[in-house]
């Protein structure tokens, strides 16, 4: 299983599903993977602990969250080479018109975390956890480009997803 998943969500996701988070960045690095993730609390970070060096980690900006040890491989998501980004904000953001500076960033650092740095390699799948299943914050911007992509979301707030075990079995190459 040589997948590469967006590992996201909510910077208030509970304790035992950022553990499971772990389990599965590890897992998924264990078996020559890649997690892309944005290292911000909660969800983010629980990936790059499991992944570690496996992890693609993309910064908005020079510094976000530097209170957090960087464990992944650092990508900071600035400059000429974001335009295909801008594009995705404008295109999937419902407020893009609103977004300025930092705000931006963050929803331009989405796009790249679902679709690569030059937004031509999308993930296999995007695992997450937000309140009550719904698309809120900087993790909806991922899941409507991952939508429109047609890229599978595995959100850990269902059951069906709810543990290291049972996304790992959704990981797995069908025969």
């Amino acid at each position: 299983m040589a997948v590469v998943i967006a590992g996201i969500g909510s910077r208030e996701t509970p304790q035992e599903i950022c553990e499971e988070m772990v389990l599965i960045g590890a897992a998924v690095a264990d078996a020559g993977g890649w997690v892309r993730s944005g290292h911000a609390e909660g969800a983010d970070y629980a990936f790059e602990q499991g992944a570690g060096r496996r992890c693609l980690v993309y910064l908005p900006f020079a510094g976000f969250n530097r209170k957090l040890p960087m464990l992944g491989r650092s990508i900071l998501f600035t400059g000429e080479s974001t335009e295909w980004a801008d594009r995705m904000v404008e295109q999937f953001h419902p407020n893009a018109k609103g977004l300025r500076g930092r705000a931006w960033a963050f929803h331009r650092r989405n796009a790249a975390q679902v679709l690569g740095r030059k937004g031509d390699r999308p993930v296999d799948f995007v695992v997450c956890w937000t309140r009550e299943g719904r698309k809120l914050g900087g993790t909806a911007q991922a899941l409507r480009i991952a939508e429109h992509y047609e890229i599978p979301v595995l959100n850990m707030f269902f059951e069906e997803y709810a543990t290291a075990e049972k996304v790992m079995t959704m990981l797995e190459p069908k025969d």
